[in-house]
């Protein structure tokens, strides 16, 4: 025993609690995984790194834990930032509340390895000394200072006595680390014998435990510990109740052999049940299986290892009622209980035979807590799965039924485009949508609503891609247009009239460098700059007058040197290589810019006219009746119909020549909706107006914003896609983020509802 321990008296402790439970065991692994999503916390979205975070570099994130209702996650520089619940300061940002997005723990640069509890969170740092903060009741935090009615601890404090710990782990109310000498300490919760002292009391300060020795790895469950040793054996000590401790028998205090353990090479703890991995790379498990958490084969407990039919096992990882296991192949299987959608497979379904993790490949690193489950995955995210009412999910929202399926940033994002109420995304020649699907606008073959991205494995080599209201378009590297979605102006170019829920590709083009998609029609521009549209031409949006039938591939007449192009509601618009802007189609708004009202004020316009008094373009927008134009020195000029403020200029009425967007002069993007418009700013920021019925600005739905208001919680912005009620943003690391109206998943976060706070959009 460490000298002058200090210990609590069994009558200052507080009654058990019969809350949910779990325990974690977090492995190191370095993986590319860089997660720079927004801080909220207090009502306020702050950048990472500010109010006390870390001034080194973070790096990619190399290990992650999860709590009963809070995950962290450690980054290769030492930092570590965590999300969900905090209301025992369990975040370690200095606060005691909530946050639905990732905050730094203050004055942790030099983490080694991280542990999360229920309420609290450790750290090993260098060269071995122990950081704790969050619940302290029963001297988890290891400093001294815990017991009844201390308080809890937001910000990091030092362990006592020890500075050469090389692994830890933590159980629901305990903490157990392994030394250089590979002794063990535990402190904490010791109420059934868990930290294996003579008594029942419980310590606030490292205890050494005895009857151990030659000690390799731990694990920590509710209210047991087991040590692994050198020769492969396994030693518990603890509560018995489930036979957690692999013999019959009561809780023990002194280390009990589990009997058919030798050999075996890592392992886990849950609630009441723990799991080796053995000699063959196999599963075995013990204790409680309730759940089916032992073999999926639910049904009281066992004292005898054994497990499901998995092989080639890497690594575990145990939940309060479900395991986990990352096979050599860099997949994951889960079985046992599956309330909250714990096991990933898109369902809550209990699972008697492990099943497969939905999107989940290539995975780095695995761990679970309670009933949650997170993987390291190896392009570069964090994904989460399962229980998410406090936003343990880190997906920027919070819901009992969200987490059925992995929630993680897409990344490597190339370019991001909105329709009315979906989305899709190109990456590395790949395309991915997500939301409505009621006329195959996902371009998956289905037609229902998907809350996550879906790839459309038909495509490859994609180099442009383009979104209409309801039907989205791609251009491969050879130039050839490939659409889907809806069809009722014969926007899709295939001459049927009747909807594509797969790719189909526009017979006649083959030297396409761009694609763009309005209402009910689509242009291109061609190599060497010439302009093709077809679909509704009834105001001759595709470059001629077509009244009685969907119009077959027209040239734009007159128009030779578009450098970019964009389609709205009833028209069209290019710049041009001099900078100028050109614009055709209707007009009844004076979204062609051209000038003072006149008699051809509303009438259709086939022939490209020139916007007035706009000479050095780089991007053109086109809305549902309105338009904007990106300009040289990041000011935005916009045109036509101002009902919902979508001109920005803090004014009324339409307008027919171009006015200035207000207090906007670094813009570097620009999008624009059915009736809102959104910009990226050389700073990372994106500013929005117009129409915010869906929170499609960035914050509470409803009203108009004349002027551009600020979209909190996005930093790093490089592109914008605005749509009819959705907007998105792809960031410089290459992830998605979307706000807005979610009614069809359209966030693709895997949730339902609006979101005024920018959301990761969910991995492939």
């Amino acid at each position: 025993m460490l000298p002058q321990a200090p210990r609590l008296r069994w009558a200052d402790l507080l009654p058990r609690a019969s809350a949910v439970v779990f325990a974690v065991l977090a492995w190191t692994l370095a993986a590319a995984c860089d997660t720079r999503d927004p801080e909220h916390h207090g009502g306020t979205v702050t950048p990472v790194g500010g109010g006390g975070g870390s001034s080194r570099p973070r790096g990619p994130v190399v290990e992650i834990a999860v709590g009963v209702d809070h995950v962290c996650a450690r980054h290769q520089g030492g930092q570590v930032r965590c999300w969900g619940g905090g209301g025992n300061g369990q975040l370690g940002h200095g606060l005691r509340e909530d946050s639905l997005t990732a905050v730094e723990v203050r004055g942790i640069e030099d983490a080694e390895q991280l542990v999360a509890g229920d309420g609290f969170t450790c750290v090993r740092r260098h060269p071995g000394t122990v950081a704790c903060w969050g619940r302290n009741d029963l001297g988890q935090l290891g400093d001294g200072e815990g017991g009844p009615g201390r308080s809890n601890a937001s910000a990091p404090v030092v362990a006592k006595g020890l500075g050469d710990a090389v692994s830890l782990v933590a159980g629901r109310r305990h903490v157990c680390a392994l030394r250089r000498n590979a002794s063990v300490v535990c402190w904490g919760d010791n109420r059934s014998g868990q930290l294996a002292t003579a008594g029942r009391t419980a310590w606030v300060a490292p205890v050494a435990v005895q009857g151990l020795g030659d000690v390799t790895a731990l694990a920590a469950g509710d209210a047991h510990t087991c040590a692994l040793r050198k020769q492969g054996g396994v030693l518990c000590f603890g509560r018995n109740d489930r036979m957690q401790l692999g013999s019959a028998g009561g809780d023990g205090s002194r280390p009990r052999a589990v009997a058919n353990t030798a050999g075996a090479k890592a392992i886990a703890a849950g609630a009441q049940h723990t799991c080796v991995i053995t000699a063959g790379n196999q599963v075995a498990c013990w204790g409680d299986d309730s759940s089916g958490q032992i073999d999926g084969q639910r049904g009281g407990t066992s004292s005898t290892p054994k497990g499901p039919n998995v092989v080639n096992v890497a690594e575990l990882a145990a939940g309060d009622g479900h395991t986990c296991a990352r096979l050599t192949t860099g997949r994951v299987q889960c079985w046992g209980a599956n309330d909250d959608g714990q096991l990933g497979d898109g369902t809550t379904d209990v699972r008697e035979a492990p099943v497969a993790v939905l999107r989940m490949a290539g995975i780095g690193d695995i761990a679970a807590g309670g009933d949650s489950t997170c993987a390291l995955t190896r392009p570069g995210r964090v994904a989460c799965w399962g229980r998410n009412d406090h936003g343990m999910l880190g997906g920027g929202t919070a819901g009992a039924a969200e987490g059925r399926a992995p929630v993680v940033a897409l990344d490597d994002v190339d370019r991001v485009v909105t329709g009315l109420d979906f989305a899709c995304a190109l990456t590395r020649g790949k395309v991915a949508c997500w939301g409505a699907n009621a006329v195959g606008q996902l371009g998956n073959g289905g037609s229902d609503d998907a809350h996550g991205p879906t790839t459309l494995t038909s495509l490859s080599n994609v180099i442009s891609l383009g979104a209409g209201w309801q039907h989205a378009c791609a251009v491969t590297n050879d130039g050839a247009v490939w659409c889907w979605g809806a069809d009722d102006g014969g926007q899709l170019g295939d001459g049927k009239h009747a909807g594509r829920r797969v790719p189909g590709r526009v017979a006649g083009i083959n030297d396409a460098v761009e694609v763009a998609g309005g209402r009910a029609h689509t242009c291109v521009r061609r190599r060497g700059g010439a302009v093709s549209c077809w679909g509704d031409g009834q105001f001759g949006q595709v470059g001629a007058v077509v009244l009685d039938r969907p119009a077959g591939i027209t040239g734009v007449p007159n128009l030779r040197d578009a450098i970019q192009i964009a389609a709205g509601g009833e028209h069209s618009c290019a710049v041009r290589a001099s900078g100028r802007v050109a614009c055709w189609g209707h007009n009844h708004f004076g979204q062609l810019g051209n000038g003072p009202p006149s008699k051809e004020l509303g009438t259709p316009q086939p022939n490209p006219v020139a916007v007035v008094r706009v000479e050095d373009a780089v991007e053109v927008e086109a809305g549902e009746v309105h338009s904007c134009a990106r300009r040289r020195s990041g000011a935005i000029a916009c045109w036509g119909h101002n009902d919902r403020g979508q001109l920005g200029a803090g004014i009324e009425g339409t307008w027919t020549t171009r006015v200035p967007v207000k207090d906007i002069t670094d813009a570097i993007a620009l999008s624009g909706g059915v009736a809102h418009i959104c910009v990226a700013r050389s700073s990372g920021a994106v500013a929005c107006w117009g129409t915010n019925a869906d929170g499609q600005l960035g914050r509470e739905a409803g009203g108009i914003q004349r002027v551009p208001v600020g979209v909190g919680g996005v930093d790093g912005a490089r592109e914008i896609a605005a749509g009819g009620s959705i907007s998105c943003a792809r960031r410089s690391a290459g992830d998605v983020v979307c706000w807005g109206e979610r009614d069809h998943g359209a966030l693709g976060d895997g949730a339902l509802g609006f979101s005024a706070s920018p959301i990761a959009v969910a991995s492939l």
